[in-house]
């Protein structure tokens, strides 16, 4: 990210939770998100969040939009719609992970 301002949404858990819920992986997938970077489950993408080098929040990317890449067509019903499709498989893969916090939709703008 760099200086660029960023905004970020996620469906997961925020810097309250992350380091718990991180602190539950199973080692297999532990290590997966250290050397990826990301774990896959449930046919979705898992990543952390980071903010100046610090993880501010886990889950699924939502949105991901900089400013030098311009305005974009936002619609809140999408987004609710989205999360309620992906909220079964988030509150599934959470469980397969031994995270016990509640998936819940973040924004981070990081400036």
């Amino acid at each position: 990210m760099g200086l660029d301002a960023n905004s970020v949404i996620w469906l997961g858990v925020n810097e309250d939770s992350v380091s718990e819920a991180l602190g539950n992986l199973p080692d297999e997938m532990r290590d997966a998100l250290d050397n990826v970077g990301e774990i896959e489950l449930e046919g979705l993408t898992f990543r952390e969040f980071h903010h100046a080098d610090e993880p501010v929040g886990f889950g699924v990317e939502i949105l991901d939009h900089g400013w030098r890449t311009g305005t974009i067509n936002f619609n809140p019903s999408d987004l609710t719609q989205r999360v309620q499709d992906l909220m079964p498989k988030v509150t599934k893969a959470f469980q397969a992970m031994n995270i016990n916090a509640e998936p819940k939709v973040w924004l981070g703008t990081h400036l």
